[in-house]
């Protein structure tokens, strides 16, 4: 039986392999400049080069002559092919074709002539052909080659490259030549150490093939180190760039440094044929982009007149815009945004006025691309055109400054990592502008901090600039000019000064020891009370020597008593099989939970109350066993100056703990960052989502290892419940996740991520260890847009619980949902929306948990939820189900409603729907009657009243 003809992909391939095992595949060839191999394949009738795999393919015959051409073809040139000659397929596709054009009766359109139109019609699917082509050494009576000098001097067009290309490029670091990804820089030894001038350039511009990849310019996947397969494929990629690129340019071409990535070559063509033609395909574009920095560097020069002519008008008219956009607002508007220009112009009149033209520039066509005017490339084009970077089309107006160090591994590969984590002073500064999707993506990096902070204040009036809402933008600009006036330590605000103190981290505080009858001295000297210490500090208009006798190292040690009432209460816990660590305990007369013997991760089964005042005493409850305890002091009363003493300690205990809390949920938060930048996207085939009925949104799934992740990252990941407990009593300061459970990112209003929730197939729940989940949330439904962009379309804010409810209200709305995770976070998560977006009315969509009534006597989820709503102004709403379906079938929330009771999704969008009908509808009429009333007597002032709706 006669064997089947092998496809043309595997054809070329196969020939490839073989020519790689000898070391002859076209890119293995050296050559000289001026040598014929420089020229690569061509068609003289047509004048172009072979392009890709056909380019590769001819080049792998054994002809030195370039040129190629049909059997028609040359018998048009007076040319005859040899008789017994085996002619070479090339491939080519066809993606549009011509069609007479006609009209809506099927009959052709003519022109003015009565000739019938055409018109090019794109093909469904495009079409593969193949010619069969010659080469001028199997053709007899064509003209000889007439090799023509270029035009240009090979060196100096190459030179030209490099410079046009403003790649950051070091010279005599290193012996060896790289590029690195993690810093956007080529590595080079100098000029001097190569053996001619070809070679140097030769190597450069190779290197100048991998830079192309990086993320803002081609896009590869340049993350592979150094001997993987990834690896060896940008390999290829780059060495038959290289290969072209030398061709063209006539430098010469010299394979001898890559011989190692052979093997990987060979193994990658044998299992996927198709990888040589997707490699050579992206070595074309990698030539193209490199040929054409030159080009647009000449083209730049020429219309650099023009463009400056084009944005002078383009400011007037942004001008005359604006003027005419006020003159359409309403008064009361019109004063908001005529205080938001003058504003803006005082912020940046100190600027350089090419700064300023960037602002206006750029924010102009950011406004465009939010509102459809523009497309994504055209909007990043123009950032590059003003800032020399792109700024990414769906940034959400964040933006993070992180001083990095460079980090070698034990194989030698290097990495850029926050110099914080490696304790290291910064060797640079990253800026940092994060997307939509909550990822981060590297814009640029400083040499200096203050480098970094003068852009990261560019960008910040870019974003104030473009925001459309008056009101927003009047919040952003005096954001910024607190900020402005707080880092100015020659300021004379004092008002801006006392907030400095104030919210310069409660961490920074300088507590005191006061006795009670000296608190009027301290006061009068300028000392503040900490309600939540419950203790004095030194406030910010403080007389510091006055204040001197109370700090804690001036204060002399009072004879203790016979037992410390801290140490005595302390032992009472631990009697009663309570685990004492950090601050506990706290004895300011408030509630505080702790761990007990046998209680699980996250659980807190103690409970207690102590105090200080006058005789010690306080109360235990283990909640577990149920043993309470009532205590007081052994007999003595604490003197003034002894409470005053522990007090004070207690309150820098405890900002002490804060610091170390916060500095490990910023660790956690950064290691969480990294794993969901990694992870691979949820699909719709999860066992919770299929059970719940949930979409998988912008989900994630943990990966099966942490191969992908840096190798100090404190991620760990176990394949099942018994490995992961082991990995946890292994690595007790780690995070250790299971593979395959849903991963939910956890961010707060400024789309900072802080923590990550996993929920197995059985619907459990877990946040990361360490991480912070108070005040932060998910948005469900999102689609991919940042918080901004989805609340600002939004009729209202609508709170739930669980992400599943969340999800089920999202699909019922058609329109994003907040996912505050449990009730006890609905009551922080909207007063931190309402505090950022008080325009927008609020909702609370809670769970009804009356099945907890008569087992705990409360109903948390409804109880947390009129407590939202009450501290917002809002609404809430619980589910309402058929008759009997909550009892006997235990329904509690708008997910139950949906899917398990009889009145489906339907009922979800009208419970709830018409909630959000109501309250929009108020809260229009509510600005309208601000707009019209004018804010004088307080008597004046309109309040809607919202109902709860039950």
């Amino acid at each position: 039986m006669k064997e089947a003809k092998k496809a043309f992909h595997e054809q070329v391939a196969e020939n490839l392999i073989e020519q790689l095992k000898k070391g002859v595949a076209p890119w293995q060839k050296p050559w000289k400049p001026g040598d014929l191999l420089t020229i690569l394949p061509m068609n003289p009738t047509s004048g172009k080069r072979y392009r890709g795999i056909n380019s590769l393919n001819l080049m792998g015959r054994a002809y030195t002559d370039p040129r190629w051409l049909t059997y028609k073809q040359a018998v048009s040139l007076g040319a005859q092919v040899r008789k017994g000659e085996k002619s070479t397929l090339v491939q080519y596709w066809k993606f549009t074709e011509e069609h007479i054009k006609k009209d809506d009766s099927g009959n052709p359109v003519l022109n003015s002539e009565g000739k019938p139109i055409k018109e090019q019609v794109r093909l469904e699917r495009p079409r593969v052909f193949y010619a069969a082509v010659f080469n001028a050494e199997q053709v007899d009576n064509l003209p000889e080659l007439d090799i023509k000098a270029p035009d240009w001097d090979p060196l100096e067009r190459a030179e030209q490259i490099l410079q046009a290309s403003n790649a950051v490029i070091r010279h005599g670091e290193a012996d060896n030549a790289f590029y690195r990804p993690s810093t956007d820089s080529i590595h080079l030894p100098h000029k001097h150490q190569f053996p001619t001038p070809d070679r140097y350039y030769a190597t450069a511009l190779h290197e100048l093939g991998h830079w192309t990849g990086h993320e803002s310019r081609l896009s590869r996947d340049l993350s592979h180190p150094f001997g993987s397969e990834g690896y060896g494929r940008e390999e290829l990629r780059a060495e038959i760039a290289s290969m072209l690129l030398s061709g063209e340019l006539g430098i010469g071409h010299d394979p001898g440094q890559h011989v190692a990535y052979v093997n990987s070559w060979i193994k990658a063509l044998q299992e996927d044929p198709t990888e040589i033609f997707r490699a050579a395909a992206d070595a074309e574009k990698i030539q193209d982009y490199v040929l054409a920095l030159s080009q647009q560097q000449e083209i730049g020069q020429k219309i650099a007149q023009e463009v400056n002519a084009q944005e002078v008008i383009k400011m007037d008219q942004i001008k005359q815009n604006t003027a005419t956009y006020l003159q359409n607002l309403s008064p009361d508007l019109a004063t908001i945004a005529s205080h938001n220009i003058k504003l803006l112009n005082d912020l940046t009149q100190d600027m350089p006025n090419k700064d300023q033209d960037a602002i206006i520039l750029v924010a102009d066509a950011l406004k465009f691309l939010r509102g459809g005017g523009i497309d994504n490339l055209e909007f990043e084009e123009i950032a590059e055109g003003k800032l020399g970077f792109r700024i990414p089309a769906d940034w959400n107006g964040q933006i993070q400054v992180q001083g990095n160090a460079i980090q070698t591994d034990e194989n030698g590969i290097e990495s850029v990592v926050s110099a914080h984590s490696q304790n290291t002073e910064p060797q640079f500064w990253g800026v940092y502008m994060q997307r939509d999707n909550q990822t981060f993506q590297w814009v640029k990096d400083c040499e200096s901090k203050q480098e970094a902070q003068d852009l990261t204040n560019l960008l910040v009036l870019i974003d104030v600039a473009a925001e459309k809402n008056e009101h927003e933008k009047a919040a952003k600009l005096a954001h910024i000019h607190e900020n402005r006036i707080r880092n100015d330590p020659n300021t004379t605000d004092v008002s801006i000064l006392g907030a400095k103190t104030e919210q310069n981290d409660e961490n920074a505080r300088e507590y005191l020891i006061v006795p009670y009858t000296e608190k009027d001295l301290a006061k009068a000297a300028g000392a503040r009370w900490d309600k939540t210490a419950r203790a004095w500090y030194v406030g910010s208009e403080a007389d510091i020597q006055t204040l001197q006798r109370w700090l804690p190292e001036n204060v002399a040690n009072q004879q203790e008593p016979a037992i410390d009432p801290h140490v005595e209460f302390a032992e009472l816990l631990r009697a009663n099989s309570c685990l004492v660590d950090g601050n506990h305990p706290v004895m300011d007369g408030s509630k505080h939970r702790i761990k007990v013997i046998g209680d699980k991760s996250g659980e807190k089964s103690g409970f207690y109350v102590a105090h200080l005042d006058g005789h010690p005493a306080g109360y235990f409850k283990n909640n577990r066993t149920g043993i309470e305890t009532r205590w007081k002091a052994k007999g003595y009363s604490l003197t003034d100056e002894q409470k005053a003493e522990l007090i004070a300690h207690a309150a820098i205990k405890q900002q002490n703990r804060k610091a170390e809390q916060h500095a490990q949920q910023i660790k956690v938060a950064d290691a969480l960052q990294e794993l969901l930048a990694i992870a691979p996207v949820a699909g719709p085939d999860h066992p919770y989502l299929l059970d719940k009925h949930a979409r998988p949104g912008d989900l994630r799934i943990v990966p099966q290892n942490v191969h992908d992740l840096p190798t100090d990252s404190i991620i760990k990941i176990g394949q099942n419940w018994q490995e992961v407990r082991l990995l946890r009593e292994e690595n007790p300061d780690s995070i250790v996740l299971t593979a395959g459970d849903l991963l939910l990112a956890v961010q707060d209003i400024h789309g900072q991520i802080w923590s990550a929730q996993t929920i197995q197939p059985s619907g459990a729940k877990l946040f990361a260890a360490g991480s912070k989940k108070e005040n932060n949330f998910h948005v469900a439904g999102n689609a991919g847009q940042g918080l901004d962009a989805a609340i600002n379309k939004l009729p209202a804010i609508v709170i739930a619980e669980g992400y599943a409810t969340a999800d089920t209200l999202s699909q019922g709305l058609n329109y994003p949902v907040i996912a505050a995770f449990d009730s006890g976070n609905l009551p922080t998560v909207a007063q931190d929306l309402h505090h950022k977006y008080p325009h927008k009315p609020i909702v609370i969509a809670g769970d009804d948990d009356y099945h907890l009534e008569s087992t705990l006597g409360k109903n948390p989820g409804k109880e947390k939820a009129l407590e939202a709503a009450s501290l917002v102004d809002g609404v809430a709403v619980f589910p309402v189900f058929a008759p009997g379906e909550r009892d006997s079938k235990k329904l509690n929330d708008f997910n139950d409603l949906a899917n398990k009771s009889a009145l489906g999704i339907e009922a979800v969008k009208r419970q709830v729907g018409s909630v959000v009908e109501k309250v929009s509808q108020l809260a229009k009429q509510d600005s309208l009657l601000k707009l019209q009333v004018p804010i004088e007597p307080k008597q004046r002032e309109i309040k809607q009243k919202r109902a709860l709706v039950k």
